[in-house]
């Protein structure tokens, strides 16, 4: 699966698939907007299904089945038809796009949105499939050459979610004469997914990598990719001296991605990614990186996270995956190495965090207990887009499990004790948003759904908030 989309979060969940003429909305509250796919000749696409992953309303989010409803899967009908059943508002705003997953055998995964209230009319809602091409690949070891079949084919170049229930595009052919011929085979690509790395896991956390590998791009005709696998880089790095030790609460947060080679790649993209303790000594280890790419590194600890290249060195980095003139200045950057030999060395330099205390209280002025305070700092990853700073999850995870789990969930955010306290630790200093949350429900902070705080490292920041109903939009 690709890295952006595990990065992403998509919620893996139990899907129940319905006909086509389901087109009714469960309650009131709900709506039914009507996709009707096609194939590249405009004719109707009979038995694609159509899963919902993802609601636009404002902003765009994952759906979470315990608050948007049960995910239901459809099928096209004769004329290319599914009906998707959906909340008409989410997140506190009115939903105006439904990003739904279209899955067939015989034509290219993709992921779309879907405006809200399509009805076919006027070609509203048709969405067009690629039958795209497939690839073939065998993986042996660099140092044996003995062929893997416990293969991970890491797709880099692919923008769409893999289909419910699935853990990559590729399958291994069933057992033959001779297993040695034995091929790892994809699911239809399209022709801008020309990029992929192969992968195997062994029992040590310590994975072992192809080169990134390119192929010819064809719509027409299969692909046959030969490849060698072994260890990548090891990565030994340390915290800068001026941070005290023994180290607290440190973790790095790592991202290995492959920069464009020519004009037909256009940008960057994701590899793989780790999270790894810091040591009470400030040092750290990431086991196995894959060659030839860019390392790309957040860190955080108690009272420091890693400092900011300057804009220059920031700028001409994040050009090469995302293009000229493009700077995510409010997020935080990463430091970068190039990853080559078998082992490397660095020193992360750190900077100081800040704190806050804010305090929560009704309309009469009375403490409020159980609130819970949130700041959303972010880091940027080129090539990977924005994630809360130093939170992620890893990739071996992900490929043994199937599971996302963000490693530093929680880190920005407190709960107000007895006397309406909350205090937020290891913030970037400077003006930070906040929001207020309780039972899952959006509150109004002094009216709005934000608030702001200027931070700092020379004091404690302290702010008393009036808490009001949750935000409710139509």
């Amino acid at each position: 699966m690709p890295l952006s989309q595990v990065m992403a979060g998509l919620l893996a969940v139990a899907l129940v698939v319905v006909a086509a003429d389901d087109e009714k909305p469960a309650d009131p509250a709900r709506g039914v907007s009507i996709a009707k796919i096609v194939d590249p000749e405009g004719n109707p696409v009979v038995g694609a299904r159509v899963t919902p992953r993802a609601i636009r309303a404002r902003g765009h989010g994952a759906w979470r089945p315990e608050v948007h409803g049960e995910i239901r899967t459809t099928v096209t009908d004769e004329q290319g038809r599914a009906p998707v059943d959906h909340p008409t508002s989410a997140f506190g705003h009115a939903v105006t796009a439904i990003s739904i997953l279209i899955d067939h055998p015989d034509f290219c995964v993709k992921d779309v949105e879907l405006p809200v209230g399509s009805t076919n009319e006027n070609g509203a809602g048709h969405i067009p499939l690629e039958r795209g091409t497939t690839v073939r690949i065998q993986a042996f070891d660099s140092a044996t050459s003995q062929p893997y079949e416990n293969l991970i084919v890491e797709m880099l170049s692919y923008s769409a979610p893999l289909p419910p229930g699935q853990m990559s595009l590729f399958e291994l052919e069933p057992a033959g004469e001779n297993d040695r011929d034995r091929w790892h085979v994809s699911r239809r690509l399209p022709p801008d997914a020309r990029r992929l790395v192969a992968i195997v896991l062994q029992d040590d956390d310590v994975p072992l990598f192809s080169p990134v590998l390119r192929w010819s791009v064809d719509d027409t005709t299969s692909q046959t990719i030969f490849a060698t696998v072994g260890p990548g880089v090891r990565y030994e790095g340390s915290l800068d001296p001026q941070v005290p030790r023994p180290v607290k609460n440190g973790r790095v947060v790592a991202l290995a991605t492959a920069p464009p080679r020519d004009e037909i790649e256009r940008r960057g993209c994701a590899v793989w990614n780790d999270v790894v303790e810091i040591a009470e000594d400030g040092t750290f280890v990431l086991p196995s990186l894959p060659r030839d790419c860019d390392l790309q590194i957040v860190a955080l600890c108690d009272g420091w996270r890693s400092a900011e290249p300057d804009n220059d060195a920031c700028a001409a980095f994040a050009a090469r995956y995302d293009g000229p003139g493009v700077r995510n200045s409010p997020l935080a950057d990463p430091q970068t190495w190039l990853l080559e030999g078998d082992v490397m060395s660095g020193v992360v330099a750190m900077t100081p965090t800040a704190s806050c205390r804010i305090r929560c209280i009704d309309k009469n002025g009375e403490p409020l207990t159980g609130i819970k305070v949130g700041f959303w700092p972010n880091h940027y990853f080129p090539g990977a887009g924005s994630w809360l700073f130093a939170v992620a999850p890893r990739s071996i995870d992900y490929f043994r499990t199937g599971q996302r789990r963000s490693i530093g969930d929680g880190s920005y955010s407190g709960v107000t004790d007895q006397d309406g306290w909350a205090v937020i630790r290891n913030l970037p200093p400077r003006r930070e948003s906040f929001s207020l949350m309780k039972d899952n429900d959006v509150l109004t902070v002094n009216g709005k759904e934000e608030e702001d705080l200027e931070v700092t490292v020379d004091s404690i920041a302290e702010k008393t908030v009036t808490v009001g109903p949750p935000v409710r939009r139509p």
